[in-house]
């Protein structure tokens, strides 16, 4: 911890989470929370959480970046007695995080304070685009006296066994804090709030009373009640509240922690939200949606589809669709017409006694769509076989990749034979024997 001439002691850690951006600012999250240190000192975590959504990314080095400044000015009597400046560098690998409706940037400012006429002005701004978030705060110290700290609203604890969420570390546990004091029934079954209660006379003899209650509209919704053996100076605890059977809207909660004749209460308020998003598909029937995105990616196969609910499958579906609009650049409007043009057009062309799009010549043409160069021949008596007929279909505009069809029982249902350039599909080892010795192989070439 660094000494400041001020007597206010700053530590930044850095994290990473973001989001939204409206016309004229930067859209964030800012929560404080205070605690006491074993000094009796206070505490001020400053955690701020940016939507990925609301700043800009470039893409460099085939990744996405986004800069964030960030300014903390200490106040004092109404002139500047401090500043503070860093910059939040955010990369990203996938461009479908750049545009999450969940995902976002997470940080942490933490100080400590130890007078109450201190303001702290906190001013971010988005270097792409300069659009600029800034919030005025007033904290105040917490007595020595306190039996309890300020309450953190958690999205996330997990035990301290690796080094994601290292720098929100707090008794040997790794928290997620929501800044937003959103939560999304669809991610998760619980919140939780955390928080620590001191010491009064005699630690591990005093006996603390411990109430949670939570309501919405002015109804109880959540009630809990503990009594707590306090073992050391200070503790910290955390309590769950189940979201399964919440109602999206806006809930208010109170923890009071007593002692003997003392009792100090904590507000708070948080969100409950559930995501309504739209599911996409082609096909009613989700085993035939499941084999159709298949054709895309090898990746895509899920090894318990067959037991998974109606819903859940949906949802898979959705993803997979949003996924490949965004890898595309196209909306998702976008990719579903284009890939129905393609499944018409092969129920149209390539059925035969199965569905068109189910065919050989129907995968090929629902993933890389028209071919630009096609060859139709027949083989000569020279094989072992009847004549068979056969096309070439060649993509030479993109990857180069070629596709060779026989019509291996002569009634128009062609079979793929051979490929050259994409890794998703494979030749049959025995090609030849059905084109005969004399085929001219330079037709595969380009």
């Amino acid at each position: 911890m660094r000494n400041m001439t001020i007597k206010c002691c700053i530590i930044i850690t850095l994290l990473g989470i973001l989001g939204v951006m409206p016309a004229t600012a930067l859209n964030m999250y800012l929560s404080t929370y205070r605690y006491l240190d074993r000094g009796k000192n206070t505490i001020l975590l400053m955690d701020y959480q940016i939507p990925y959504r609301s700043v800009t990314f470039v893409a460099k080095n085939s990744a996405f970046f986004a800069e964030v400044a960030i300014r903390l000015e200490v106040i004092q009597q109404d002139s500047i007695i401090a500043t503070h400046d860093f910059q939040d560098n955010i990369g990203l690998s996938s461009k479908h995080d750049v545009t999450s409706q969940t995902k976002s940037y997470l940080n942490r400012i933490k100080l400590l304070i130890d007078q109450d006429d201190y303001k702290l002005r906190f001013t971010a701004i988005d270097t792409n685009t300069n659009r600029v978030y800034s919030r005025e705060l007033n904290p105040r110290i917490l007595s020595p006296a306190s039996l309890l700290s300020d309450v953190e609203l958690i999205s996330v604890i997990r035990a301290d066994s690796s080094r994601y969420l290292e720098k929100f570390r707090r008794n040997g546990l790794l928290f997620q804090t929501e800044p937003s004091q959103l939560f999304d029934k669809d991610s998760a079954d619980a919140m939780y709030i955390y928080f620590e209660i001191y010491e009064t006379a005699n630690p591990g003899i005093d006996l603390y009373n411990i109430n949670l209650g939570v309501s919405r509209s002015g109804s109880v919704v959540v009630s809990k009640t503990i009594d707590y053996y306090l073992e050391r100076g200070q503790e910290g605890l955390s309590m769950s509240i189940p979201l399964i059977d919440l109602k999206p809207g806006l809930y208010n909660g109170i923890l009071d922690v007593s002692y003997d004749k003392l009792t100090e209460r904590r507000t708070f308020s948080f969100t409950v939200r559930e995501r309504t998003e739209q599911v996409v598909f082609l096909f009613a029937d989700e085993d035939q949606e499941y084999r159709l995105i298949r054709y895309f990616s090898a990746g895509s196969q899920v090894s318990d589809w067959r037991n998974m609910t109606p819903s859940a499958k949906r949802k898979f579906i959705t993803l997979f669709w949003h996924n490949l609009a965004s890898t595309t650049n196209q909306t998702v409007d976008q990719v579903l017409q284009m890939i129905k043009e393609r499944v018409d057009h092969s129920n149209r062309f390539f059925t035969h006694f199965d569905p068109g799009w189910t065919t050989d010549m129907g995968r090929i043409y629902i993933r890389n769509g028209a071919a630009d160069e096609i060859e139709k021949g027949q083989t000569s008596d020279e094989t072992r076989y009847v004549r068979k007929d056969y096309q070439i279909w060649k993509y030479t505009l993109r990857r180069k990749a070629v596709y060779l069809f026989v019509d291996i029982q002569m009634n128009g249902n062609y079979r793929l034979m051979y490929v050259s350039n994409d890794d998703m599909e494979f030749s049959n080892p025995d090609w030849r024997r059905y084109l005969g010795e004399d085929f001219d192989e330079s037709m595969l070439r380009f």
